[in-house]
């Protein structure tokens, strides 16, 4: 049982006191400051489902598109839940991200990946499923534990891009998507230990990799 604080629940959402007389008597010792919660109740585990994490196990279900301006946000979100939860003696304990992702939005794999390394504690990285375009630089790229499931399937290739713009416009904005792959195939080099020029020429066209090549070519640590 963890204290929950005065005017907030789990999720940081502001509890609402404006209820009629009859309520409020009922739930008076609800809002009470020395009320005590379980985070396994039917109403928690429902959230947790919800929003796509577990606190008690501290894991991250990244089990959907990585979308822009979206998925990020959910990551740091439930890391600060956990955070808020822990003791003392747990602050270093790493945390897990379940990933089955099609892929999305580079930006935002981008800003996953520097998250995860701003972090003073490891993620752990689980695919179980797939682990496509952007999602499998997020497992690549994972600070503890890379795992696939042996059925799982990784994919990597080079970036895709849709323009319509002035000629200079669309020029300049070649010029920055050719940097993010050079930056991306540098992720790759720094995780594996080879060079960027072989994720360059194998990601010219999409390449299907299962759990046991990921291994040998140090994409993963492990297969579960």
């Amino acid at each position: 049982m963890i204290p929950r604080k005065s005017g907030k629940n789990i999720y940081g959402e502001a509890i609402d006191n404006s209820k009629t007389e009859n309520t409020q008597k009922e739930t008076e010792t609800v809002y009470d400051d020395s009320y005590e919660y379980d985070i396994n109740s039917a109403e928690y585990l429902f959230k947790q489902i919800e929003y796509g994490f577990n606190v008690n196990q501290e894991i991250i279900y990244l089990h959907s598109p990585i979308k822009d301006g979206e998925t990020l946000y959910s990551i740091m979100t439930a890391i600060n839940i956990f955070l808020h939860y822990r003791t003392e003696e747990d602050v270093n304990r790493p945390i897990t991200i379940s990933l089955n992702s099609p892929g999305g939005d580079i930006y935002e794999m981008n800003g996953i990946i520097d998250y995860i390394n701003s972090l003073p504690f490891k993620v752990n990285i689980v695919c179980r499923g797939q682990a496509i375009s952007a999602a499998a630089w997020i497992l690549a790229c994972g600070t503890g534990v890379r795992a696939m499931s042996k059925h799982s399937t990784l994919m990597l290739h080079e970036g895709t891009y849709e323009m319509q713009d002035k000629f200079h416009n669309m020029k300049s904005s070649l010029d920055y998507f050719n940097h993010l792959e050079v930056l991306g195939y540098q992720m790759l080099a720094d995780k594996t230990g080879i060079e960027s020029s072989f994720w360059k020429d194998k990601c010219k066209q999409d390449w299907y990799i299962t759990a046991e090549e990921a291994l040998k070519l140090k994409l993963i640590d492990k297969i579960i």
